[in-house]
């Protein structure tokens, strides 16, 4: 049938007519935004990234969850964070290797339904019975059908299975709906997931319901199917994580209930690397077609070499024959970051207004916020060493106090926001001017931030009479 999906051509290259004797121009790459459509099961709308060259013959679409990072009512972040990722992200990479379409979903985080968590396809996705977030997975395959459909009136033969892939929250959605629906994925590649992949067990050895997410012991009620353990085998897999990947949701709410939490423990271990030995030993006995990989190094990110492993991987087990890859700059296992020291203090060596060059793009700031950067950072650690040392504070000791050039003073909250380049280039902490102090601060021509007299000082110093500086 035809698509009636309105279609917005968003990055392409202009259409016009070719004069006689006109060498025909190459194809450009496209990226289209595809407007949700409700009557054909999908509520939200998705990018749609195509290549100017793609693979010979029938081809997969390639899906990537999207994955802003953090909540938020507003679709704009959401959209924004899908565009990046899109246009110029990881995913925009693997997709133009492999000369294959990509489609990343934009669905919201919201922040007013916090315990969803969509970008990781949580529990609480599944037992969503009606709305906007009803059964995401539904949705997907939904957003799946109407891609292919768009490619083909364009003359572009498909096959029938997609590839996935999928970092962190994402790569959670990627692992679970490879569970949910194995006879539609022929391949899957994810990382950063905490080293709890869903598990091919329905119950415990007290014989405990294993539920979804970390088993199928409620699968069939949850959607009506039998688990499919043959199908769910076959797929193949690459599962990736860093070996010093601290990144652990597990203390949070969002990720996991509380009966999740306790069989996950109970099954696996209470630490992530115990979690990830569990995991790959159980794929090997269970005969699932997966392959475990830590790089060695490696926090919560992909390194440039993991991107080579994993379309590697793809371009050999796309066709849903499992062949396993020969990775490169790996361990055997997962470091026990408890042997490893942490960050217990920072030096504050610069302040820096919004809007100042020095700030880089990732990092957003609104009016009358500031950061306050430290020098330290353990290169065996990612970006939750911030995390560990800004809890070594109370809360009574998380402000700071500024003075103008004519000598007034005015103490400044911490908005509980962490920075990171998460290689030791550039990190710091995030604090606020009062709103009816800003326009008075901008306006002065010497600020500098003092400690709060309360700050303990074997945990954050601030250099004497530090200059904030401005634009």
């Amino acid at each position: 049938m035809k698509i009636a999906s309105v279609v917005f051509l968003l990055f392409t290259v202009s259409i016009c007519s070719i004069a006689e004797g006109e060498t025909e121009k190459k194809p450009k790459p496209e990226i289209l935004k595809i407007a949700a459509k409700p009557e054909a099961g999908f509520n939200w709308e998705y990018l749609l990234y195509i290549p100017k060259k793609l693979k010979d013959g029938p081809i997969h679409l390639y899906v990537e969850p999207n994955n802003t990072g953090r909540q938020s009512d507003d679709h704009e972040v959401h959209f924004k964070r899908a565009w990046r990722l899109v246009e110029k992200g990881y995913a925009h990479r693997i997709a133009k290797e492999l000369g294959m379409p990509l489609l990343i979903p934009v669905v919201d985080r919201p922040q007013s339904e916090y315990l969803l968590y969509t970008h990781a396809l949580d529990r609480d996705c599944l037992l969503k019975k009606d709305g906007r977030y009803k059964r995401l997975d539904l949705q997907l395959i939904a957003m799946v059908e109407d891609a292919k459909e768009l490619l083909l009136e364009r003359g572009q033969e498909m096959e029938e299975k997609i590839i996935m892939h999928g970092f962190s929250a994402s790569g959670n959605y990627v692992d679970r709906f490879v569970a949910l629906h194995p006879d539609l994925v022929s391949a899957a590649a994810y990382g950063g997931i905490n080293s709890r992949p869903f598990l091919p067990l329905e119950s415990s050895p007290k014989e405990e319901s294993l539920i979804y997410p970390v088993g199928f012991g409620d699968y069939e009620e949850l959607t009506g199917e039998v688990f499919d353990m043959k199908a769910f085998r076959k797929v193949p897999r690459f599962v990736y994580m860093g070996e010093l990947d601290t990144n652990d949701t597990f203390p949070y709410a969002e990720p996991y209930g509380e009966d999740e939490k306790r069989l996950i423990q109970e099954m696996m271990g209470p630490e992530m690397w115990d979690q990830w030995a569990y995991a790959e030993g159980l794929f090997e006995e269970k005969q699932v077609n997966a392959q475990f990989v830590v790089y060695e190094g490696i926090a919560h990110g992909i390194p440039d070499h993991g991107f080579e492993d994993i379309i590697r991987f793809f371009r050999q087990n796309m066709d849903g024959e499992w062949k396993p890859i020969q990775p490169t700059q790996t361990v055997a296992q997962m470091k026990n970051m408890n042997l490893v020291p942490n960050l217990e203090k920072g030096m504050v060596h610069r302040a820096l207004y919004v809007g100042h060059p020095d700030i880089p793009e990732w990092v957003t700031l609104k009016r009358g916020e500031f950061l306050l950067l430290i020098e330290e950072w353990i290169p065996e650690r990612d970006y939750n060493q911030m995390s560990h040392l800004i809890s070594k504070l109370d809360s009574d000791e998380l402000t700071v106090i500024i003075e103008t050039g004519e000598g007034d003073r005015v103490e400044c909250s911490y908005t509980q926001l962490k920075v990171s380049s998460g290689n030791g280039d550039f990190q710091g902490f995030t604090f606020r001017i009062p709103d009816e102090f800003i326009s008075q601060s901008e306006s002065s021509s010497k600020i500098t931030v003092h400690p709060n007299p309360e700050m303990d000082v074997s945990v954050l110093e601030i250099t004497d009479n530090l200059l904030l500086e401005k634009l």
